[in-house]
């Protein structure tokens, strides 16, 4: 039987096929036929050489602009495509202050000019506990020695309350002020550019003539207005907490270290005291009659209740922070932040009064 006349052919047999009828080794050829006949008709041809070119490189642009698209809102996914570049050139006791070093902080680009004057971003660093930029502006700023800045005319700083930092996901980041003239510290990236990165957007809206601003009084306008936009990419250390070390037990109390979380420049340290101190304290304070601060509760408080941390020379770290707490019935917690410019084995002293070795404990910063 010809394929062509297969569906022709079986038609015509089963029009007439009766209710009793056995298929025969003919009809058997002719379902095949028309099977056969079937999977010719539903198998795709094979696309031209132009159009599958053409497909690929739709389907390459695609891949392209969600790259770009999923690399801005999510700027770590991009990390992986480009290096991060190398900080240098800012001088070494401004780092210091910071508590950013060569090794945690990202440089940053870009400038804007408002008004006859330049801020040019150059530096950040970001993590759970702070965002900071540093910043030049006319150039001056970041450079020579800092203590001097300010001393010269044309040495500007940012105004308080003129600089304005938001993220990609539209978060507007409150200014905490800085340790520095043109270094601005904002409070922690929130999620989700905590987590995936932040595409910041710095607006400055004016400057201050920082050389006039000592005393005397100045006796001339120090602000400057302008508009300055400028824009920085910046992702935030992780944070990990340190293995604690033992309490240090006394008969005036018990001295223990209850928190030790390092973001890569600042550690955060919580401890408590427990103890007979703590009724010394309240003795001090109320015992006399009316409460308030006298010598007594001063020498109780610097003795027992303040915490240092020095490095392998026996340097003291720098407190961003200062030591604080507050006492509640029979205990006191307390909390510093501290300034980590390198890693190492560091001695923590729980008080002052705790000057014995045994009562000394060490701890080790990657």
């Amino acid at each position: 039987m010809n394929p062509v006349s297969a569906p022709d052919e079986l038609e015509r047999r089963l029009s007439t096929l009766p209710i009793s009828l056995r298929v025969s080794a003919g009809d058997t050829r002719a379902i095949a036929s028309l099977q056969a006949l079937r999977v010719t008709a539903i198998r795709p041809r094979a696309h031209p050489p132009q159009r599958l070119a053409a497909g690929l490189a739709i389907a390459a642009i695609a891949i392209v602009a969600a790259n770009f698209a999923v690399a801005y809102y999510a700027p770590t996914y991009g990390q992986a495509l480009a290096a991060a570049p190398i900080l240098g050139g800012i001088a070494q006791p401004l780092l210091q202050v910071t508590g950013i070093t060569q090794a945690n902080a990202v440089a940053l680009n870009g400038s804007a000019t408002s008004n006859g004057h330049t801020v040019q971003l150059v530096a950040g660093y970001a993590d759970g506990l702070r965002t900071v930029i540093l910043l030049e502006i006319d150039g001056r700023g970041l450079t020579g020695k800092p203590k001097l800045f300010g001393s010269h005319p044309g040495d500007f700083s940012i105004a308080a309350g003129d600089a304005t930092l938001a993220d990609q996901f539209g978060h507007v980041y409150s200014q905490r002020g800085g340790p520095g003239p043109t270094v601005l510290e904002f409070e922690p990236l929130v999620w989700p550019a905590s987590k995936v990165g932040a595409r910041l957007t710095l607006h400055i809206t004016g400057l201050q003539k920082y050389w006039l601003l000592g005393p005397p009084p100045p006796t001339t306008d120090t602000a400057l207005s302008g508009d300055w936009t400028l824009h920085a990419t910046m992702i935030a250390a992780a944070m990990h907490d340190l293995a604690l070390p033992a309490p240090v037990r006394t008969s005036d109390g018990v001295f223990s270290v209850t928190l030790l979380r390092f973001t890569g420049s600042e550690l955060v340290i919580h401890w408590t005291v427990t103890g007979p101190i703590n009724d010394q304290m309240d003795r001090a304070q109320y015992g006399s009659g009316a409460p308030g601060w006298n010598p007594s509760l001063e020498q109780l408080s610097r003795r027992f209740f303040g915490l240092a941390l020095f490095d392998s020379s026996g340097t003291p770290a720098a407190t961003t922070t200062g030591s604080g707490g507050e006492w509640n019935p029979g205990i006191f917690r307390g909390e510093t932040t501290v300034m980590i410019t390198h890693p190492g084995r560091y001695r923590m002293q729980l008080a002052e009064g705790l000057t014995a070795p045994a009562d000394q404990r060490s701890i080790t910063v990657p």
